[in-house]
């Protein structure tokens, strides 16, 4: 991939196709007098991202929203066939070793692949539905998801400062869907490592969908 479609890609993610080939463009003139070409295009697009953050919170909050009922819709479709392919699984294990399935529990690799998944489908919607913004998008999405996490371990852990015992486990095995406590510091950890992977994952499936947008 050339610098300038490897440009106009990212741009893509900030502002719409024509804007992106334009921009690219130009800063490929310039970094022909200049000689840096990457440092202004991470500038320009995190302008163009910041932009779309603080002067559209309304639509990005109704996007964002849409994006979590997506997001509980493929969560849902996953958890489905994972019962399928369980049951399947189990089946087989029961007739060609003639013994029950192992206990696994729940996976803390398997509930990372699981969401990871989940997040890869969301990140391709977001593309199709709102081209041109998918970092915004991604974005709002990751803080709305991670912000009911955060205040639910807060309500948790202050139940718990007084006295009493508050925790949520939804687990299917291996994949651990809701794990929410009063453990504060785990909270936040979760909560911050959980916005990176989020972010990354969801703008990774944005720039491919919009990458197939570009070749056509």
């Amino acid at each position: 991939m050339r610098k300038a479609d490897a440009a106009e890609l990212i741009l893509s993610l900030v502002t719409s196709r024509e804007r992106a080939g334009a921009i690219a463009g130009d800063l490929l003139e310039d970094a022909e007098r200049t000689g840096s070409f990457w440092p202004p295009v991470a500038r320009t697009a995190l302008s163009q991202f910041w932009r779309q953050v603080s002067t559209n919170r309304s639509g990005l909050g109704r996007a964002a929203l849409w994006a979590f009922f997506q997001m509980i819709g493929f969560s849902v479709l996953g958890v489905i066939l994972l019962l399928v392919g369980v049951v399947v699984l189990v089946s087989v294990w029961k007739v060609g070793f003639g013994r029950d399935f192992p206990d696994w529990g729940a996976s803390t690799a398997i509930t990372f692949v699981f969401y990871v998944g989940v997040n890869i489908a969301v990140g391709r919607r977001i593309a199709r539905c709102w081209p041109g913004r998918e970092c915004a998008v991604s974005f709002s999405l990751v803080v709305l998801m991670r912000g009911i996490g955060l205040a639910a371990g807060l309500v948790f852990w202050i139940i718990q400062r007084h006295g009493g015992e508050a925790h949520a486990d939804f687990t299917i095995d291996p994949v651990a869907l809701i794990s929410w406590n009063g453990d504060l510091a785990d909270t936040l950890l979760i909560a911050g490592a959980g916005s990176v992977t989020d972010f990354l994952t969801l703008t990774a499936a944005s720039a491919y969908e919009r990458w197939k947008a570009l070749k056509t």
